[in-house]
Order: structure tokens, then sequence, then C-alpha cells
């Protein structure tokens, strides 16, 4: 896991249109963060991590085009 996780949604924003991180890699990372923490907080009921993955992945090949 990366710091992605860390970042504002402005600097997110800025990294994604400058491709210096991917759609995917930002879900990714955003659910690792979800996972380390979330035994703790118990703050998910449900999480649909193969959607967000997939909606990432398409952003990701729209945005390569």
């Amino acid at each position: 896991m990366s710091d992605l996780n860390k970042l504002t949604l402005t600097q997110a924003l800025s990294d994604l249109r400058s491709k210096k991180i991917s759609p995917k890699e930002l879900v990714a990372d955003c659910f690792a963060r979800i996972e380390s923490v979330d035994k703790k907080l118990n703050a998910f009921l449900t999480l649909n991590k193969k959607q967000a993955l997939e909606m990432a992945k398409t952003v990701d090949i729209s945005l390569k085009i």
C-alpha cells in the first residue's frame, strides 16, 4: 500500500490528470487502506470492491484513448 489514500481530492485529481497515478491504482490503494483499518473501526457494512475496480479499469481505458 502506498500513500495515495492520504492525498486530498484536489491532489488525487491532479495526479490522475497528469497520469502520475491511474484510477485503478487509486481505488486499489483506498481499498487496501479500508481493509487495514476497518477490522478495528467496523465502519463499512458492505464494500463492492470488484465493481469499483472494474469501473476504475474502464476509466483507465477511456483516459488512454
